[in-house]
């Protein structure tokens, strides 16, 4: 929309905007009764806020501010379109699903809320496109608004944080749209970061292998002890052993853990910190022997009160095994356990703390040595793998979890608080759920390596791309789809371009002007191995071999062939730029960055050329592709979905 004051509004219309109040208007929407709406000036009204909507209706729309007295829109009549009224009509359903105006007391919240929906309503108009009205559309159009926001964060036109929230917005109200009641788009993309990660422009900081064996062990060993204290019904108090040294367990509405190597307080004092016996007399007197005087009996005192209050505690606490203490306890080896299933699923965390869950649930052997669990909780499928060797533990969580619940229910696999208080909670639904778990567990163990969501990602991508191939580094993380031409590519980082090394070859009879709808299409072009998917490598001499589960390296194979038209150059133009951005964020040097660049595209350069020899009119087509393709984000579905994922792993600039 433009706001400029010096535009010309002479053949334009003034919209005396018609303000109705949002529980009226969400009645009059819920109730079908659109008829009795004027969408030509309707306007939205909550306490003191007064936003206009009717704008949304017009193509061509300026709009003039006048300081303090707000602004005035001027709108081409000829540009109203009835359909809009299912973007209104879809906003008032987003505020009121998510119970906007009633628990957000802060009225500038919602109204930048408004606002950030109202920015992508007036990109998608100025990027001529339809609003979407079905998934496919919701997920292509969702993932191209993340990229135009993150070229805003690189060109320094918008912060992070101001990025995340329009998208986080701009999700909510294309789930109303679609009608993505199950979150399918947030379950493979997620919304843009608020904070930024800084990176040189040939290298991403990562983590030590020793750093996740330390965090790995350290949750996992404080998930199973605790586990084992309050399933085997154990007594307090109870020594547990973690990777810097002992703890001890102690009763307490805070379920406190005190480390046998960092410093304690004086509530602490009546227990050995190293094995987790409670002090007895004869070991009170050494401890207080260097002590003289007034000194020496106050501290005696001391430690023999901090005992008589802990054994009354204790006498309470180990007779009842579903005491509160317990259960707050047991919150936080859930926590321990969600840190761990970021580790070995590879899921990314907004999906993992939106999972829904019941016990109807069955555990299936899968491919590669992957279980795969399954459920279906209030009509919502519920999938996610994990390594057949985390079996037991996770069945030991589940356990957990109903000990946590306490005989009450909760429809998500994790939750905040426990028995009848469980609950999901903000952070869960943010995607933050990491972070606090992280900031609690540093009073255990106040060297613990920072590692999440997005570190462990990335790791497991790079464990399995190295053991089990790129295919099932992809499977791992979850971007498995129902097709060889949905898989995603797994690469990393980490993986420093081994696989688009020293190789080059020619064209052969690669591309062609005779469409045969015969041949099945695939994200790089078509293939004409029809009656069985058998990659064939074009010349002895190329290094990389053609796999079908990796789209980009069709350009390899013998059966690959391209149509000289705009569909399919847009497909070569979008793997020249995902191969453009990958190499430039994973090369070592710029010398490495050449090296590994320059075979792709005198590869794809080879191809256009012999496009253009087949038809001259082929090179202003391929760079005005490019042009979108590189400027304006304008890839194909599928590489869209592919830099989205690229963008998740911290591959990308």
């Amino acid at each position: 929309m433009r706001n400029k004051k010096y535009f010309n509004v002479e053949n334009l219309t003034e919209i005396h905007t018609l303000y109705i109040n949002y529980d009226e208007l969400l009645n009059m929407i819920i109730d079908e009764e659109r008829k009795n709406i004027d969408y030509s000036r309707i306007g939205l009204m909550y306490k003191k806020l007064r936003i206009n909507l009717s704008h949304i209706m017009y193509k061509k729309v300026i709009k003039k501010t006048y300081g303090n007295k707000g602004a005035k829109y001027f709108v081409d009549l000829k540009t109203f379109n009835t359909k809009n009224s299912k973007i209104i009509d879809d906003l008032i359903k987003m505020l009121c699903q998510h119970n906007i105006c009633n628990q957000v007391k802060n009225i500038n919240y919602i109204k930048n809320i408004i606002s950030s929906v109202l920015y992508f309503i007036s990109w998608i108009n100025e990027q001529s496109k339809d609003y979407p009205i079905t998934l496919e559309e919701g997920i292509n159009c969702f993932i191209e608004y993340k990229i135009y926001l993150r070229s805003l964060i690189k060109n320094n036109l918008i912060v992070s944080t101001t990025a995340h929230f329009r998208s986080v917005w701009a999700l909510k109200l294309l789930e109303i749209s679609v009608n993505d009641n199950e979150g399918i788009i947030s379950k493979d993309i997620n919304v843009i970061k608020g904070k930024e990660i800084k990176n040189n422009d040939f290298s991403i900081t990562t983590k030590s292998q020793k750093e996740f064996e330390y965090v790995f062990a350290f949750y996992y060993n404080f998930f199973n002890q605790i586990s084992d204290f309050l399933l085997e019904k154990k007594s307090y108090p109870y020594s547990i052993s973690l990777p810097r040294g002992p703890a001890t367990i102690i009763p307490s509405f805070k379920a406190k853990v005190i480390p046998s190597y960092q410093e304690y307080g004086s509530n602490n004092i009546a227990i050995d910190h190293f094995d987790g016996h409670i002090l007895n007399d004869d070991e009170i007197e050494l401890i207080t022997s260097e002590l003289k005087g007034k000194k020496r009996w106050s501290k005696k005192s001391t430690i023999k009160v901090a005992r008589n209050k802990l054994l009354i505690l204790l006498s309470k606490v180990n007779e009842q095994f579903n005491h509160e203490y317990r259960l707050s306890l047991s919150k936080r080896a859930m926590d321990a356990w969600y840190m761990i299933m970021l580790a070995i699923t590879g899921i990314n965390e907004s999906s993992l703390g939106k999972l829904k869950w019941n016990n109807e649930f069955y555990i299936v052997r899968d491919e590669y040595n992957f279980l795969a669990i399954k459920s279906r909780a209030n009509n919502k499928k519920v999938f996610f793998k994990i390594r057949k060797g985390f079996k037991k533990a996770f069945e030991k969580f589940l356990k957990l979890r109903e000990f946590a619940l306490n005989g009450y229910s909760c429809e998500y696999l994790f939750f905040g608080g426990y028995s009848k208080n469980s609950k999901i909670v903000q952070n869960q639904i943010q995607g933050s759920r990491a972070t606090e778990i992280y900031k609690t567990f540093l009073s255990i163990d106040n060297k613990l390596p920072h590692i999440l969501s997005r570190d462990f990602r990335k790791d497991y991508g790079n464990d399995f791309s190295k053991t089990k191939g790129l295919i099932v580094a992809s499977i791992a993380l979850q971007h498995n789809l129902s097709t060889h031409l949905k898989y995603y590519s797994g690469e990393t980082n980490q993986e420093k371009a081994k696989q688009i090394e020293n190789f080059f070859a020619s064209v052969h009879t690669t591309v062609t002007n005779d469409i045969n709808k015969d041949i099945p299409k695939t994200a790089a072009g078509n293939c004409d191995c029809i009656e069985e998917l058998t990659p064939e490598i074009i010349e002895q001499n190329v290094e990389i071999e053609p796999e079908c589960m990796d789209q980009k390296s069709c350009l390899w194979c013998v059966h690959y062939k391209i149509h000289n038209n705009e569909e399919d150059i847009r497909k070569l133009m979008s793997v020249k730029y995902i191969v453009t951005e990958i190499s430039l964020s994973r090369a070592e040097n710029k010398e490495h960055y050449k090296k590994v660049i320059n075979p792709w595209l005198n590869r794809i350069e080879t191809i256009c050329k012999e496009m253009i020899s087949l038809d001259s009119n082929s090179k202003l087509l391929i760079n005005k592709i490019w042009k979108e393709v590189k400027y304006e984000g304008k890839l194909t579905s599928y590489w869209l979905r592919w830099l989205d994922l690229l963008d998740e792993l911290g591959v990308l600039k």
